[in-house]
């Protein structure tokens, strides 16, 4: 049984280890939409931009398995291989589910707001290449971090996944017909 107990750490050392490893040559490009009924819409690509998944034969189920135990707040995603034959490993993440845990997208009288909290994460993301289109159900007022484009926050720094994001938008305003907010490729744009 000490033995088990000497191993655990070990085991999450190395585990955090390859997470930080995957992470710092990886691109991130997607899509989360927020509808007025509370639903979502959650399209993230990830691709290992500088080859070292490939590499190391690392592929989207290595992913799957290592993204499953540590992303806890996307409820039922769906990880598929999207890799382009000959490519650097891609993985794609989907879910019609709103978040779990900490990060809220709440509807208030005149607002609706998507709160990911500081969770206090000093880790370094910056190199992690990251274009995150926000799309929320009235036009955006204010945003802690990224761009406002009419409904659309574009984020295209991954430090607010330890760090947090706050968007508010305004009800009553009807949705932005700005599509110049897409992403920049991988096939997870703002659709109309």
């Amino acid at each position: 049984m000490v033995v088990r107990t000497r191993r655990l750490p070990r085991f999450l050392a190395s585990l955090v280890g390859l997470v930080a490893l995957l992470l710092s040559g990886c691109k991130i490009d997607g899509t989360v939409e927020f509808q007025a009924d509370g639903s979502t819409k959650i399209d993230l690509t990830f691709e290992d931009s500088d080859g070292t998944m490939t590499k190391i034969h690392q592929t989207c189920e290595d992913f799957r398995v290592m993204f499953l135990g540590k992303v806890k707040f996307i409820r039922n995603p769906k990880i598929e291989d999207v890799t382009p034959p000959g490519g650097h490993t891609t993985c794609k993440v989907t879910s019609n589910e709103p978040f779990d845990g900490k990060i809220r997208f709440t509807e208030n009288k005149d607002t609706y707001s998507f709160v990911v909290p500081d969770m206090h994460d000093d880790d370094d993301y910056s190199d992690v290449r990251a274009r995150i289109v926000v799309t929320m159900p009235g036009k955006v007022i204010k945003a802690s971090k990224g761009k406002i484009s009419g409904n659309k926050v574009i984020v295209d720094s991954f430090d607010f996944y330890g760090r947090g994001i706050s968007i508010t938008a305004q009800k009553g305003q009807g949705t932005s017909a700005d599509k110049s907010a897409g992403s920049s490729g991988g096939g997870s744009g703002v659709s109309s």
